[in-house]
């Protein structure tokens, strides 16, 4: 992933981010991420990892998950 600098976050700072991110968002889209298989999920990170590669604008993305 471009940026990706997660492997040299101290585990107190990783775990801050994810907090973080996880509170900002619904708790029903919490509740469906929750629900879904490792497959699915890995299924989900193929396709973030195709818009990282195409560098796709963000409103693209947003639409596209629409």
């Amino acid at each position: 992933m471009p940026g990706d600098k997660s492997r040299d976050l101290p585990d107190y700072v990783a775990e801050y981010l994810v907090e973080r991110s996880l509170s900002r968002l619904p708790d029903e889209v919490v509740d469906v991420l929750v629900s879904l298989s490792r497959e699915q999920i890995e299924g989900l990170a193929r396709v973030g990892r195709a818009f990282d590669e195409a560098e796709c604008e963000p409103h693209l993305i947003t639409f596209s998950v629409h």
